[in-house]
């Protein structure tokens, strides 16, 4: 090993757990780790570190680097890693996903401060939100009335414009804009 990586190595050590940094004596919910740091902005994975900071040790082979890839192919979307030997330390370098939210068997986490925490179904949605992943003509707007911002003019013209038919009834065109409008007409 790199003095450098050593010395670096026992900074982090010293310094514990943090929003970046995580601590793995093993393989056991490495998945929740990466989808974690993938939802968060990165971070680094010592495995074979106890939580308490103390070099454990573990076999780094071509098996359990396979292993350690096989996990992240399965997140979904797949968590980009990069694995670096530090010793009988193996580091994990996970980068912020580009292909949020990244989920693993068991579901969606994230990081806050130096803990993996799971997403509730509304943490989900904000955090879909607070991404940008939903663009606007996608928002609901439930403080809205459609009578109230709908104008059938300006849609005809739209039309004309663009070179669409104009073939829809008015309540045809109420129908397919309007959601709360989508229920059968009764003859």
């Amino acid at each position: 090993m790199q003095r450098l990586i050593k010395d670096e190595l026992n900074l982090i050590l010293q310094e514990g757990e943090g929003l970046k940094i995580e601590f793995k004596e093993r393989l056991a919910g490495l998945d929740r780790e990466l989808v974690a740091f993938a939802n968060a902005s990165g971070g680094r994975l010592f495995m074979g570190v106890s939580d308490r900071g103390k070099v454990v040790g573990i076999e780094i082979d071509n098996a359990l680097r396979s292993r350690v890839r096989d996990i992240a192919r399965n997140c979904e979307p797949s968590v980009e890693i990069q694995l670096e030997d530090a010793g009988d330390v193996l580091v994990v370098h996970v980068d912020e996903g580009r292909d949020k939210p990244y989920r693993c068997s068991s579901g969606f986490y994230t990081r806050m401060g130096p803990n993996t925490q799971k997403l509730t179904r509304s943490q989900i949605v904000d955090f879909i939100h607070s991404e940008g992943l939903v663009r606007w003509d996608q928002k609901w707007r439930p403080d809205l009335d459609f009578d109230d911002v709908f104008d059938p003019r300006l849609l005809r013209s739209f039309l004309r414009k663009a070179h669409i038919t104009t073939e829809l009834s008015d309540l045809d065109v109420r129908r397919i804009l309007s959601p709360t409008l989508m229920r059968p007409c009764s003859s």
